[in-house]
């Protein structure tokens, strides 16, 4: 059971990070960088978060009634990235997985680092 939640956090995480990129979600189309943590649903953090919870922030700034990853994980990760991760990086690895086949993507070591790192904490 524990390997099925970790690869699921692997999909989310992996999902939450392309949109972001590509500015899927219709929030800030195509970021530069990955800005910083808001209550806005604002740049690639908004988008990430989207993607990583399922829910925009609300007007008080919180991600209530998420459907996916709780949102202390989510921004676990985001913060994670920014520091580990160079944006450039995040960038290149949506053009891999889009040109992947299906099954064929792994998660990059450092990404995957972050995202073991979350999933112990919460």
């Amino acid at each position: 059971m524990r390997s099925s939640v970790r690869s699921l956090r692997a999909v989310v995480v992996l999902l939450a990070a392309l949109l972001a990129v590509t500015g899927c979600v219709g929030l800030e189309p195509n970021p530069t960088d990955y800005g910083e943590v808001n209550p806005d649903n604002d740049g690639y953090y908004g988008t990430f978060m989207f993607g990583c919870t399922g829910v925009e922030a609300n007007e008080d700034g919180e991600y209530a009634d998420w459907t996916l990853e709780n949102p202390e994980f989510c921004t676990c990760v985001f913060e994670g990235l920014k520091d580990r991760v160079p944006f450039s990086e995040m960038q290149a690895l949506e053009e891999d997985q889009a040109e992947a086949e299906p099954g064929e993507f792994e998660l990059p070591r450092n990404v995957n680092t972050v995202r073991e790192g979350c999933s112990r904490l919460a």
